[in-house]
């Protein structure tokens, strides 16, 4: 099953996957609005469009990619309900627009793709980010059972210092470090765990 098959499943059975039921925005996503409160926003792996969404909410010019079309469909529907512009596309985020933007948004994404291809993925959106402008992620990392699971295939799961070196020479605004739960259960029944780091970039 490919990516946009996978979570074409998980959206055509909930409502709203993540988010805590109530499409939510990334905690990291709603701190944005102590640095910035305009401005043009890409959000790679939008999902259902919880953070596209809060962001189009709060002044900002937002497009928003998924490979998902039922993730895709949602979040139109939502923007349209709420007489929101939002520019949301069915597409790859490997491939990616040459403008540059004043944010670049992708939580929880990251891990889906081989390590090579989330490295070009952040070289691009760095070099693509407008001065003063920022990056903002939500990254699972090589701790925990998400970690265990998929990093033998040769995903996305970095290191916090690895995280750290990327952006050296970035305003790291906002650094969290911490442990989330996820939507797969272990054997036992209880929810997957994975440390994850949230991070707010300024480029310079």
């Amino acid at each position: 099953m490919g990516i946009g098959e996978k979570y074409n499943e998980i959206y055509s059975k909930n409502r709203e996957a993540y988010g805590n039921d109530v499409g939510a925005p990334d905690p990291i996503v709603a701190d944005v609005l102590k640095f910035r409160s305009s401005g043009s926003v890409f959000e790679l792996g939008t999902g259902q469009g919880r953070n596209a969404l809060f962001l189009a909410k709060n002044g900002f010019s937002v497009t928003a990619r998924d490979l998902s079309s039922v993730g895709i469909a949602a979040l139109e529907q939502k923007a349209f309900a709420e007489g929101l512009a939002v520019q949301a596309e069915v597409g790859d985020i490997r491939a990616l627009p040459d403008e540059a933007y004043d944010l670049w948004v992708s939580t929880f994404v990251l891990q889906e793709l081989e390590t090579e291809e989330a490295l070009k993925v952040l070289a691009h959106i760095q070099g693509h980010t407008t001065s003063g402008g920022l990056n903002v992620l939500s990254c699972f990392t090589d701790d925990g059972d998400f970690a265990d699971l998929h990093n033998a295939g040769g995903n996305f799961y970095p290191s916090r210092k690895k995280l750290e070196e990327l952006y050296a020479g970035w305003n790291l605004l906002k650094f969290v470090d911490k442990y989330v739960m996820g939507l797969q259960l272990r054997a036992d029944g209880t929810p997957m765990e994975n440390r994850a780091v949230k991070v707010i970039a300024q480029k310079p």
